[in-house]
């Protein structure tokens, strides 16, 4: 066989493994690459995840504990211990206790509130009172929130053991300020209702209970229509952020605790009521491979350590003189 000929084949085939052995290495540290970026995105989104989760146990829990608090006071017969748990509860803004017949028997309040007495009474607790009627032994009305005195308010309702109803009247600011004080300069959390409009908002002045008819749907057009209604949807992305949704059901009815509100507002009252707390998550900027300092290096490295390997054969084969013998 022709040496030159025999030379540029050996040469040949070994730039060919050379070249496919680069690829090799390239398409694996680019995979690795795109593995770490997928890794960075889990870890991001799991971090917002923790944040939240420990509002969201709080909020999610508050209506059950409030509901056993009311089952508690209704067996307190003295004005004195309800005065003391008042006292010493933030959260609580009133206790007022109603006869069998309607009439008010005593109203309790915070000792900055100059609205104790019957006689201050508001119409509407006449409309709860008529409510809470409906209750079985041990069962409890969760109303909607309401604004009552100028703040965000829930009232529970449930039947006293010595005939009545007593009514706990609770400032609903107690957790929607954990929610208005999440906020950082990449993630803005808000509590919404499934039509989109804010429970709680940083801007106080958007909330529903507030006036303002602005809405999460008009704040952020690229969310499709009806997501917030659709409990099957926890993530939605766009480009720029992530927006990811915890659905709360404050009159919940998995106990007896809460059948009071099943009778009042129905035994679909669930899916027809309930919060969403929301947190809308600025996308850390995308690192793609090219653009990864390391990765450009270990590609770099690669192929010069290939291109030293294709001088080796080179300068063996072409310009040692293995191949240059007599015959």
């Amino acid at each position: 066989m022709n040496m030159s000929r025999l030379k540029t084949i050996i040469v040949g085939l070994g730039g060919l493994l050379i070249i496919f052995s680069a690829a090799v290495s390239a398409n694996i540290i680019i995979s690795r690459s795109n593995e770490i970026v997928s890794l960075r995105q889990t870890l991001w989104q799991d971090a917002i995840n923790e944040r939240m989760n420990n509002v969201f146990t709080m909020i999610n829990a508050f209506p059950g504990s409030a509901g056993k608090d009311l089952l508690f006071l209704k067996t307190l017969t003295g004005s004195n211990d309800l005065r003391n748990f008042i006292e010493n509860s933030e959260a609580y803004k009133e206790i007022i206790a109603f006869r069998s017949d309607g009439t008010c028997e005593f109203r309790i309040t915070k000792p900055e509130n100059s609205n104790e007495g019957c006689a201050a009474l508001p119409v509407f607790l006449k409309e709860i009172f008529a409510r809470a009627k409906q209750l079985g032994p041990s069962e409890t009305y969760i109303s909607s929130l309401t604004l009552y005195e100028n703040s965000p308010t829930l009232f529970y309702a449930t039947k006293r053991d010595g005939g009545g109803i007593i009514i706990s009247v609770i400032d609903a600011n107690y957790f929607l300020e954990e929610i208005r004080r999440l906020n950082r300069s990449d993630e803005v959390v808000y509590l919404l209702l499934s039509d989109g409009s804010y429970l709680a908002n940083p801007d106080r002045s958007k909330e529903k209970l507030a006036g303002s008819n602005a809405t999460f749907y008009r704040d952020f057009p690229e969310i499709p229509s009806n997501m917030l209604a659709d409990n099957t949807t926890p993530h939605f992305e766009t480009p720029a952020d992530a927006f990811t949704f915890w659905r709360i059901y404050p009159t919940e009815s998995n106990f007896a605790l809460y059948k009071g509100s099943s009778k009042v507002l129905g035994q679909d009252h669930e899916r027809q009521y309930f919060w969403i707390m929301a947190a809308v998550s600025t996308k850390p900027p995308q690192t793609l491979w090219w653009q990864d300092y390391s990765i450009i290096t270990a590609l770099a490295g690669l192929a010069a350590m290939h291109l030293i390997v294709l001088f080796i054969v080179y300068f063996f084969v072409l310009r040692s003189g293995v191949f240059n013998y007599e015959k």
